[in-house]
């Protein structure tokens, strides 16, 4: 049986709901809701990579709970985008400057919007 993966992009730009601005994540969600891989991109540059065996995440730093269609829906969170996987495996990768704005290599693989 083969498991389809959801993989999203979650910025907290334009909450209202009171989320730090510089959020910036990318989920590989399981077909049970469950995220079982996540990416972190701190506002300095600083990557960091979580998954289920990952020693970290008996603290909780995968997001908890499950992921449904309607909290990736809410858009007083944020916005959320779909990427495809080659987008999700190409996050944390060096980012790269323009002269415009920084850019992460996954940024260029998204495949619908949210917010």
């Amino acid at each position: 049986m083969q498991i389809l993966m959801k993989h999203i992009r979650y910025q907290a730009i334009g909450n209202t709901v009171g989320i730090e601005s510089a959020v910036d994540d990318f989920w590989e969600i399981a077909d049970d809701g469950f995220v079982v891989r996540s990416v972190q991109i701190l506002s300095d540059g600083t990557v960091l990579k979580y998954d289920q065996v990952h020693a970290a995440d008996s603290f909780g730093i995968l997001p908890e709970g499950v992921i449904t269609e309607q909290m990736l829906a809410d858009h007083s969170v944020g916005k959320v985008s779909r990427i495809s996987l080659s987008g999700f495996e190409s996050c944390g990768r060096q980012r790269r400057k323009t002269k415009q704005k920084d850019e992460y290599p996954c940024a260029a693989y998204s495949i619908s919007g949210g917010a």
